[in-house]
């Protein structure tokens, strides 16, 4: 019978731990409004002008925020949303109707971020991050027919239309004034030929000259962000989880560009749980960057439907 009894508060505990942790998860992500981007601009040049400078007005307002590049698993179409606190709703739409124009853009409300993930489904998770602890930049590719956001979309796109889905989450918060004071009397002590001090931004293989002190000058004459990035990609086999993250580091690798500049790189996530808690939460976390609005923009920029970038999944 005390068994019984026991087994039976047991169970009830783990109901009322299981609500809890629903109405806290609940409460979490009803502090955020997610919206899908759409917009009009076809050519890719402008809609990577308008992203850049919606997240710099963002920045300079200090407003939070969080993109996603989002495939759900049994869907074919490839959204691009963004997503800032409730009460910065309003700012939004005034700052993304001024910057694209009206008549240029839509944000259409998107309030089911769930991926469905299936018991039979294989699922990873990863966070993307800059490969040396230093504060090099990283090599911005916003020109030309091929960057490293059309190399995210254009795996995003292979995907199978059924059981197979990914999710890239970044999130943003706008670097505080004391950190950006730091960083810039770093720079002065360097231009003083001050390295010892100086070097805390750099990494050891940095080649110390006039025109590479230029390159970390550049870094800072856009407004700098702190930026996580999270990775969730649901396969049905182990084989194809593999193949995808394969193709997902092929387009990080492009960013490598020699010892004064920074890379992307991809890093698997064995915490599933609490990724994912913190994923639904859009957590900036642990692994954060400090990117600039240029390399920001570089890793995720909205883009046109009419774009083939935006093709619907091939499956």
């Amino acid at each position: 019978m005390e068994v019984l009894i026991f087994s039976y508060a047991f169970a009830l505990l783990l109901i009322a731990l299981f609500v809890q942790e629903k109405m806290q998860r609940q409460k979490i992500q009803g502090g955020y409004q997610f919206f899908e981007l759409i917009s009009k601009h076809e050519k890719r040049e402008k809609n990577i002008q308008c992203s850049q400078a919606l997240f710099e007005r963002l920045a300079e307002l200090s407003i939070d925020f969080s993109l996603e590049l989002f495939v759900h698993s049994a869907s074919e179409e490839i959204h691009l949303l963004i997503g800032v606190p409730k009460k910065h709703v309003t700012k939004l739409n005034l700052l993304t109707t001024s910057i694209w124009h009206e008549k240029f853009v839509e944000l259409k409300a998107f309030s089911e971020r769930s991926l469905f993930l299936d018991t039979n489904q294989e699922v990873s998770t990863y966070s993307i991050v800059q490969a040396k602890e230093a504060a090099l930049p990283i090599k911005t590719a916003l020109k030309g027919d091929f960057g490293l956001f059309e190399a995210l979309l254009r795996v995003s796109s292979d995907l199978f239309s059924f059981n197979e889905g990914i999710a890239l989450q970044v999130n943003v918060r706008p670097e505080n004034a004391a950190k950006l004071e730091e960083i810039n009397e770093l720079l002065i002590k360097l231009n003083e030929g001050n390295y010892e001090e100086g070097r805390l931004l750099l990494n050891k293989d940095f080649v110390l000259t006039s025109d590479s002190i230029q390159i970390l000058e550049s870094k800072v004459a856009k407004p700098l962000m702190q930026v996580s990035v999270k990775v969730v990609l649901t396969t049905q086999t182990k084989e194809r989880q593999e193949e995808l993250k394969g193709r997902l580091e092929d387009a990080l690798l492009q960013t490598n560009q020699g010892p004064n500049y920074n890379f992307f790189e991809l890093k698997r996530v064995i915490n599933q749980a609490n990724f994912l808690e913190s994923f639904y939460a859009h957590h900036l976390g642990k692994s954060t960057m400090q990117l600039n609005s240029e390399e920001l923009t570089t890793l995720f920029h909205f883009a046109s439907r009419q774009s083939h970038f935006m093709a619907k999944l091939k499956h």
